[in-house]
């Protein structure tokens, strides 16, 4: 147990240790693909959506693009996801009407962290954002603009109804021939 919680420890105080390399590669190559997260127009945003990856540029051209023509939105990139920067997240979204985390993992783990981030703070919990999440893109299945733009639109229909329909879901589902929901065996 003990070599764990090391590790754990471990884990833990590298996030100075990522910030302050950051800072130091910023310096010399004048990067700003630095830090443990990217905060990109989320001052004043009504939704923010929240990813990671491959997925961000996309997101962030759609961002730029709303907010061309007014639209209040903007999005968050997790750069480093262990140890998970929940007080960095939750600071950047704490003001939004809603989040949404875009995962691609069968696990939503972004979905997960940061619901487990908003929740163990209470002012954040009772008055703070809606969450929904959207898993997309596993397996290959293609990520597309107009997808994006689907989500986006499904989120400010939430903001105007100000409630969450769909906590989690994976977009798009297609072709399932079996539900096994619909097949319960009896015992």
């Amino acid at each position: 147990m003990e070599i764990r919680y090391l590790q754990k420890k471990a884990e833990e105080d590298s996030a100075g240790m990522i910030e302050s390399v950051g800072q130091e590669y910023r310096e010399m190559f004048g990067s700003w693909h630095v830090g443990m997260i990217e905060s990109h127009l989320c001052d004043d945003a009504d939704m923010i959506l929240v990813t990671m990856g491959i997925v961000y540029p996309m997101v962030k051209f759609v961002v730029n693009s709303l907010r061309e023509k007014g639209v209040k939105i903007g999005c968050v990139k997790i750069r480093a996801f262990r140890p998970f920067p929940a007080e960095q997240v939750v600071n950047a979204v704490k003001d939004a009407k809603l989040v949404i985390t875009l995962d691609r993992n069968s696990i939503a783990a972004l979905f997960n962290e940061i619901g487990s981030a908003m929740f163990m703070q209470p002012e954040i919990r009772a008055a703070g954002p809606m969450l929904m999440g959207k898993v997309i893109g596993v397996g290959g299945a293609h990520i597309s603009l107009d997808l994006l733009s689907q989500i986006v639109e499904e989120g400010f229909e939430c903001v105007d109804q100000g409630q969450v329909k769909k906590d989690l879901e994976w977009v798009p589902i297609q072709g399932i021939g079996y539900d096994p929901n619909l097949h319960v065996l009896a015992e």
